[in-house]
């Protein structure tokens, strides 16, 4: 226990990355408790809600994929517009290095159009 303590702290600033199923879990629960138990997806995890949520909020950032966002999308497709509220605010999506590049390239091509 003492070295995942330390691995935390160490990594922590850093913000979690999380797959679809845990960010999943996670967004349920802070969108509303209740339909966990619910939910086909998250109803074996309701007993488990409270220690991802606390080990998720230890982070300062949680970080997703496009992908991993798809997927979510996909698994959620019943839980209304209110969950991807809360989805949109615990996000930050990372992009692939050649997507990021061409937002960058994009951008700088449109300052360059001026």
């Amino acid at each position: 226990m003492n070295e995942d303590v330390a691995f935390i702290r160490k990594h922590r600033g850093k913000g979690a990355l999380l797959d679809a199923n845990l960010l999943l879990v996670y967004v349920t629960g802070k969108f509303d408790k209740n339909r966990m138990s619910q939910f086909s997806r998250t109803q074996q995890y309701v007993e488990d809600f409270p220690l991802i949520e606390y080990l998720v909020e230890l982070f300062p950032v949680v970080h997703t994929t496009p992908n991993v966002l798809t997927e979510v999308s996909n698994l959620a497709k019943d839980l209304g517009p209110q969950f991807y509220e809360v989805l949109k605010r615990v996000v930050k999506v990372w992009m692939s290095g050649t997507a990021l590049a061409r937002v960058q390239l994009m951008m700088h091509s449109s300052k360059n159009s001026d």
